[in-house]
């Protein structure tokens, strides 16, 4: 099995792209039921100039760094509506089983991404690959990260934003434009009723907390 990017075309200067076999790698995908391993083709623009490298989730440009430092990465339109979504080189995870994840919290409030990873792993068939920690937590966070720029930014377009590959720099860049766009989108209507105008959300390890979030 093997993922790759479907276009044929660069999205920056529309020359013809190319699968750049000898960068192939594998990747393990997490879903549900367990893990598989697939591997990812990477695809090369082939007008030298532009020379842009398409992976299965996201894009770089040549020379083009995020605040001057590192490689820059671009999200296609659709890399949360993919059934596949990779968050790094070499770990992947099937998007319906991230979005299962915001259920199961509510469920089980307390759980952290230790205790997340350790059930996954207890309850995955034997002979699949294990479950770390770090790369569920890294997986989930930047899923939900695109998938909340999408929703509550007016006018955001993933293809033309620059993003980190360090997490953690991306969560800090994004948290305050995202809070102010969650209150606009929701802020319209506050009513009396017990409640109204408090939201449930997580901490940094993802157990729940009330907080009035509107006010």
């Amino acid at each position: 099995m093997s993922l790759c990017y479907e276009q044929s075309k660069c999205l920056n200067c529309k020359s013809d792209l190319k699968i750049l076999r000898k960068s192939s790698n594998i990747v393990t995908v997490y879903s549900a039921t367990g893990s598989k391993e697939y591997i990812h083709l990477l695809k090369v623009c082939s007008h030298q100039a532009c020379r842009s490298h398409y992976h299965f989730t996201h894009f770089t440009k040549k020379n083009v760094f995020y605040k001057e430092k590192n490689l820059a990465k671009f999200f296609y339109e659709d890399s949360t509506r993919k059934n596949i979504f990779l968050s790094s080189n070499y770990t992947g995870f099937e998007s319906s089983y991230l979005r299962s994840m915001m259920t199961d919290m509510m469920l089980c409030p307390e759980y952290s991404f230790c205790q997340k990873a350790t059930a996954y792993n207890l309850s995955v068939p034997t002979g699949n690959l294990e479950l770390n920690q770090k790369r569920l937590l890294e997986g989930f966070m930047l899923f939900a990260l695109l998938e909340m720029l999408t929703m509550y930014i007016p006018n955001s377009k993933l293809s033309s934003t620059a993003f980190s590959f360090d997490l953690d720099e991306n969560l800090n860049t994004w948290t305050t434009a995202l809070k102010d766009g969650f209150q606009g989108h929701h802020a319209t209507h506050r009513c009396n009723t017990p409640g109204c105008g408090s939201v449930i959300g997580w901490d940094a390890d993802c157990k729940v907390f009330l907080n009035d979030f509107l006010s």
